[in-house]
């Protein structure tokens, strides 16, 4: 019997992976110190068995098979699974100047001045930079064209290019006018309509749901309010917004700056809110009630004055002095965010030009929550198991355990003694691939 060409090379093809599927190579990892994201503690000596894309097993002195299984013995290290930063926005970015006049002057240029493959390949670069920076997952809210995001995420995911999971939200959906101020009418049409699903009315709510779901988005998110513009999403147009969404079996995420605008969306009912920058007692109640999760997104120090100084503020004194009374204000705010109790999950949505790279912009940012005198290990907990619920992937994500996917990392040292250790990256894992080894 004589077989089509085509069969012939598909089953030369099965010939040749079959053996590897069947002799798959374990790796075994093997460190000093480790992070239990579950429990919220440290410990010492840890092996963790990997097979393919999985953690087959973890504990000490774990049994595997010799001839098949990669040693790789990390010595003094801390092995944690891989960071999650909960808001980014990697397709953007911001360059401060004197005489910068905020948000929309940045979307209106990138708007303009950038087709979204321009915009695409300049965000590949900059999830390069997390991954290596030891974030293997990422959830990228909006201001990245018509679904160019979506278009990255594919493009990592099928493996033609390197970076971090990526969970994306598409333009977010937003009342007249989105962010951008400053332009004509008509100009803020254009500029809008590329960056936001501009809504009015429940019906147009609805159809904005169905286009992410058509374009097959991870998280639907929506702008409780526009500031600086005074536009706003109805609670109604809200309340539609997370019923279609929940029909599709989608989350919701509220960007909200306002306490009003908190309150909100908690009245109708979203999964998470984003920044939260003014929240009073009473709101902060209803939220933890929701078993709403915050993602409150602030700086370090070490970023703030790069940042007023980018921004013309060049005399140090003044400006340590700004920075000082900023970071107060900041730290006063998370500090009472842990103690108030509610679920909190780590955002940096941090997307100023620096002379970091992004990924360690996202990582210093962690600090500003080691800096209010959170415990590091509740804010390791932020940035993994908390974070891993956003992403709907808390199953298999965000924790060091059997059955779990292995994105795995680790620093120098011991960073239950040396919280700067979390900057110095020198183990990352991501599916089971590692994607750097310096040890």
């Amino acid at each position: 019997m004589k077989y089509p060409l085509d069969i012939i090379r598909l089953l030369s093809v099965c010939i040749f992976f079959f053996p590897l599927v069947l002799h798959s190579q374990n790796i075994l990892l093997k460190s000093d110190h480790y992070f239990d994201s579950e429990k919220g503690v440290f410990g010492s000596d840890i092996e963790v068995l990997i097979r393919n894309k999985q953690i087959l097993a973890v504990g000490k002195n774990l049994e595997y098979e010799t001839g098949k299984t990669t040693i790789i013995d990390l010595g003094n290290v801390t092995l944690l699974p891989g960071l999650i930063d909960s808001h980014t926005h990697i397709l953007i970015e911001e360059d401060l100047h004197p005489g910068y006049t905020g948000f929309g002057e940045t979307v209106v240029k990138n708007v303009i001045a950038k087709s979204d493959t321009q915009r695409a390949l300049e965000g590949a670069f900059r999830a390069k930079s997390y991954l290596h920076e030891g974030f293997t997952a990422i959830r990228d809210l909006g201001n990245s064209g018509l679904y160019a995001d979506v278009d990255l995420r594919n493009a990592i995911d099928n493996n033609l290019i390197e970076g971090p999971r990526l969970f994306v939200s598409g333009p977010g959906i937003a009342a007249t006018g989105g962010q951008v101020n400053g332009t004509s009418f008509h100009s803020n049409k254009i500029i809008t309509n590329k960056d936001y699903q501009v809504i009015t009315g429940e019906q147009e709510a609805i159809n904005a749901v169905r286009d992410h779901i058509l374009m097959r988005v991870d998280v639907i998110k929506v702008y409780a309010d526009n500031i600086p513009n005074r536009t706003t999403l109805s609670i109604n147009e809200l309340k539609t917004i997370v019923n279609e969404a929940k029909r599709h079996d989608k989350k919701v995420t509220a960007h909200a700056i306002t306490n009003q605008a908190v309150w909100n969306a908690v009245k109708a009912g979203v999964n998470s809110i984003e920044h939260a920058y003014v929240i009073s007692d009473t709101t902060l109640a209803l939220v933890k009630k929701n078993k709403i999760t915050l993602i409150p997104t602030y700086s370090n120090k070490e970023l703030s004055h790069e940042l007023f100084k980018k921004s013309g503020i060049i005399d140090s004194i003044r400006r340590n002095r700004i920075v000082n009374r900023s970071a107060d204000r900041q730290q006063k705010q998370l500090l009472r965010l842990y103690k108030s109790g509610v679920k909190l999950a780590y955002g940096s949505d941090f997307y100023s030009k620096t002379s970091f790279s992004r990924g360690e912009n996202a990582k210093k940012s962690i600090y500003a929550w080691l800096e209010a005198g959170v415990p590091i290990e509740k804010v390791l907990q932020y940035a993994t198991i908390n974070a891993a619920e956003q992403l709907t992937r808390r199953k298999i994500l965000g924790v060091l355990k059997k059955g779990f996917l292995a994105d795995i990392i680790a620093v120098e040292g011991d960073l239950s003694k040396d919280e700067n250790a979390l900057e110095k990256v020198v183990f990352v894992m991501k599916d089971g691939k590692i994607f750097k080894n310096k040890q």
